[in-house]
């Protein structure tokens, strides 16, 4: 009985004590993996359309763990560079996807705009709104115009 007790205080002095990871470290490792678009929902004014890659057009995200990404159409490469993610305090499911340099890439790309006055177009943000349901990476624009905006579908590759 002596042995019972003495295991079990072991087990838990030793989940107890250990630090959980931080959300941050989590959705950090769950962020970086290979992602391969599979859909881009789009709309302009009243309307609303969808658009998948061609055969010819494959783009596949790759972020690491290191903070680098590489984007690549047909298996070449399009740009690489560095990544930062921030999570949302009230959603730990969803955050901001900051793509550094990223060029877009076939259906791809990550800007957004705003028009002054003078019609002078500037982009203005590069950060990616993120939801992460399952092996489903959704990215949208951080800045949606009046105009439009678009969420592209990745699914892990």
């Amino acid at each position: 009985m002596k042995n019972i007790w003495t295991a079990c205080l072991a087990v838990a002095l030793t989940t107890g004590c250990t630090k959980p990871k931080s959300a941050q470290s989590i959705e950090t490792a769950t962020l970086a993996n290979n992602w391969q678009l599979a859909q881009v929902n789009e709309w302009i004014g009243a309307g609303a359309y969808s658009k998948t890659p061609a055969a010819d057009s494959s783009v596949l995200l790759e972020l690491n763990l290191d903070g680098t990404y590489t984007s690549l159409l047909n298996g070449h490469l399009v740009c690489q560079s560095t990544w930062s993610f921030n999570i949302d305090s009230n959603n730990a499911k969803s955050g901001g996807l900051e793509l550094n340099n990223f060029v877009q890439t076939g259906l791809f790309d990550v800007w957004t705009e705003s028009q002054d006055n003078n019609g002078v177009l500037t982009v203005i943000d590069n950060r990616m709104e993120v939801n992460i349901s399952h092996d489903t990476l959704y990215l949208s624009p951080g800045f949606i115009s009046f105009g439009g905006g678009a969420t592209y579908i990745f699914l892990k590759k």
